[in-house]
């Protein structure tokens, strides 16, 4: 089983009057598995229902090694969109093997790699980081941006619209993404476990590197 408390994960007390969701996990879907859809999944799975993705969007995602990009990647490709991927330098292949069409390097020159590939009539931003989607916004004229890490972003033309979202996906939600997991659609990416008493160096890594998929503790 694994349990999804609203109030957050890792606390040391959580004094909520809602119980916690409890979600059995299948029998071939690693606990450790099941734990990446907190935050991660689920997260990605909202930005894909409130994006209203088809077949025929081009999305442009930031961060897309991460906990958040690597189900987005995924679940943009199950839903038939075309999917352009941000990600450093170390984590080009890693980002391929997830089956993004396009994957460019943001830590070389963003503004030429973005002109050799075709036009994104959507972005989704899992990093929130204001030059970068300044950046994004400059080389296009029509622009529909969802942000899952910041709040507030001003677009630089008057035919591009912004918006965040950290909204739920419900238990549906959850059930849907398990099943994913279980019929082998999805998959988990863990980069790292910790024992607890190391969060400071789970932490420390989860900050400073560059990921690929989930950071885990073990209690």
């Amino acid at each position: 089983m694994i349990g999804i408390q609203p109030n957050g994960a890792a606390k040391t007390i959580i004094n909520s009057q809602v119980p916690p969701l409890l979600f059995e996990v299948p029998q071939n879907v690693t606990l450790q598995a099941a734990t990446t859809l907190i935050g991660g999944g689920d997260a990605a799975l909202h930005a894909v229902q409130k994006s209203r993705i088809n077949k025929n969007d081009i999305v442009l995602v930031t961060g897309a090694s991460g906990g958040v990009g690597t189900y987005l990647v995924q679940l943009l490709k199950l839903a038939g969109a075309t999917v352009i991927a941000l990600a450093s330098s170390n984590n080009l292949a890693f980002v391929r093997t997830l089956g993004a069409d396009y994957v460019l390097n943001y830590q070389t020159d963003l503004r030429q790699q973005l002109r050799n590939v075709p036009q994104p009539n959507k972005v989704i931003d899992t990093v929130g980081q204001q030059d970068l989607l300044t950046l994004i916004s400059q080389q296009y004229e029509t622009l529909a941006i969802l942000s899952l890490s910041i709040p507030f972003f001003r677009p630089m033309k008057i035919n591009q619209h912004f918006e965040f979202s950290n909204g739920s996906v419900g238990i549906n939600g959850y059930q849907q993404l398990l099943a994913m997991l279980a019929n082998h659609q999805l998959r988990a990416h863990i980069q790292a476990e910790y024992n607890f008493e190391d969060i400071k160096k789970a932490h420390f890594d989860s900050k400073n590197g560059h990921s690929q998929g989930r950071i885990l503790l073990k209690f």
